[in-house]
């Protein structure tokens, strides 16, 4: 089921209350067992309901923070991880020169960090992507020790005095700061999707189930080249 689109699961809960309405239109229909009795029946399907749009919401927030934490380490917008490692290492270079040990100390962890991959973080999660989310948490996490020992570096050059002060090591760990919180609200935003993903291949399972005996006991009780049975035979759920 995990690996089911979005859309599936409403079409499939459309076509569970399609089948719910007809079945519900047979006079003299009975279920042999009470959880597959209609009642039963239009409960799991408010269950089911609920419980997609729980999902939905879960996913919107994950999509959200996913989105702000790509941008926060490598869009184009000026103050950004990725594009400020280059003025810092230019600023190190205009105030020690090329040659000196502060600037090819920052020169290795500038390189380090542009080869380092950002894995792309998956925005529609599925149990089929466990392994890509968790190679994204690594490389996040890695390029954002990496920007650390950085700034670490930097506080250890005395003379090191930026114009710039985007570029002082104070105002590079409020940047930090605020990686650090938009790798934790991704980190919480999927926590709850999981879960509920999970309580929604379970409910669907059973409607799944209990729709499969729905069709078979209207087969019993009607016959199988009945019209009832007809009506609901080729509607999948």
């Amino acid at each position: 089921m995990s690996s089911i689109s979005e859309s599936s699961f409403g079409a499939t809960l459309e076509n569970a209350k399609k089948i719910f309405t007809i079945v519900s239109s047979y006079t003299n229909y009975q279920a042999p067992r009470p959880e597959d009795s209609l009642t039963e029946y239009q409960s799991l399907i408010v269950l089911c309901d609920k419980e997609n749009t729980q999902v939905a919401t879960y996913l919107s927030e994950y999509t959200m923070a996913v989105d702000k934490r790509t941008k926060g380490f490598s869009n184009d917008d000026k103050n950004n991880l990725k594009k400020l490692l280059s003025p810092i290492a230019k600023a190190v270079e205009s105030q020690y020169d090329k040659t000196s040990k502060e600037y090819t100390t920052i020169a290795s962890i500038v390189s380090r960090m542009r080869s380092q991959k950002i894995e792309k973080t998956p925005t529609n999660p599925t149990e089929d992507k466990k392994e890509s989310i968790s190679r994204s948490e690594l490389s996040y996490g890695s390029r954002l020790q990496n920007f650390k020992d950085l700034i670490t570096n930097l506080e250890t050059f005395v003379d090191y005095k930026p114009v710039n002060s985007d570029l002082k090591p104070a105002k590079l760990k409020e940047l930090v700061a605020e990686l650090e919180t938009l790798n934790s609200q991704v980190s919480a935003t999927l926590s709850p999707l999981t879960i509920a993903r999970s309580k929604r291949k379970d409910l669907f399972d059973d409607l799944k189930k209990r729709t499969l005996r729905i069709k078979a006991n209207v087969s019993s009780i009607y016959g199988n080249s009945s019209v009832e049975f007809k009506q609901v035979k080729g509607i999948k759920v």
